[in-house]
């Protein structure tokens, strides 16, 4: 299980909806998937604040993936902490 918490220059509405339609641009690629990864599916959403991906990893399929972003002009994005399927994911932010 990890976090990461890094600032985005989008607004969180921008960001949420990049992240629950990442191809809707063919035309603005961003996300760049490894030869052991595999495309995400939207598992669960909070719109304007929240996203989680089902896992990247082939190799970690039972992972997920939580977006946490706070409202805000320019908002921090929560990454993680990756945990298996079988746990409902938390609505609380995660730490730093």
């Amino acid at each position: 299980m990890g976090s990461r918490k890094r600032n985005q220059p989008a607004p969180p509405h921008v960001v949420f909806e990049a992240l629950t339609e990442p191809d809707r641009d063919p035309q603005r690629p961003w996300l760049s998937l490894l030869d052991d990864e595999q495309a995400p599916h939207v598992v669960a959403s909070h719109k304007p604040d929240m996203v989680v991906w089902s896992s990247l990893f082939t190799k970690r399929p039972d992972a997920v993936i939580r977006f946490d972003l706070p409202p805000g002009a320019v908002a921090p994005i929560c990454v993680g902490p990756c945990r298996s399927t079988s746990r409902r994911p938390t609505t609380r932010s995660s730490g730093t």
